[in-house]
């Protein structure tokens, strides 16, 4: 009886007092909608953000030959002439063959217009703790001070260059100063 004064003083209505289990079921079903709204909706759709980068890339392969000869070891770089988009990568084997990478686990290159840069000059860490610089061999027309363009399309493309070893070769910076 006096559990029954007290609740009416508090304003409880008749239907909330059947039993603490039920009031206790009501705030751990809101404890667990707003658990499953900060971390289980988020973790969903996670996935999703990462659609729209595949479709703004064009997969790109191709060859690179200079003086008609593949030219073995030399890094590609493809990067958009506008605002959005990010920088790809690739390296030619030995026969000048290469594919673009935008990242470790997507391929191609931002679609739209790029600035095609080509080097064979690189620096190695030797096992010494030296470093060796690879000495460049493209001219500077064609990294540098690129010329080169290459419009991407959406779905598979086709990038050949064909390079002249005439020109200006831009020796690598000394590391050192």
């Amino acid at each position: 009886m006096r559990r029954e004064r007290l609740l009416k003083r508090w304003g409880v209505k008749r239907w909330q007092r059947q039993s603490r289990h039920h009031l206790l079921s009501k705030r751990t079903a809101a404890k667990w909608a707003r658990w499953a709204v900060m971390w289980l909706l988020p973790m969903l759709l996670l996935p999703l953000a990462g659609c729209d980068d595949q479709e703004s890339l064009g997969r790109v392969r191709g060859t690179i030959t200079m003086d008609g000869k593949p030219l073995e070891q030399a890094v590609v770089q493809f990067t958009p002439l506008s605002a959005s988009g990010s920088t790809s990568y690739g390296r030619t084997d030995d026969i000048g063959s290469f594919t673009m990478e935008f990242s470790r686990s997507q391929t191609g290159a931002s679609l739209g217009a790029n600035r095609v840069e080509i080097r064979t000059g690189n620096e190695i860490a030797a096992g010494d703790g030296d470093i060796l610089a690879i000495p460049e061999r493209v001219p500077a027309r064609y990294n540098a001070e690129s010329e080169l363009t290459f419009d991407v399309h959406p779905g598979d493309n086709e990038a050949n260059f064909e390079l002249e070893s005439d020109g200006q070769v831009v020796p690598m910076r000394d590391p050192e100063g």
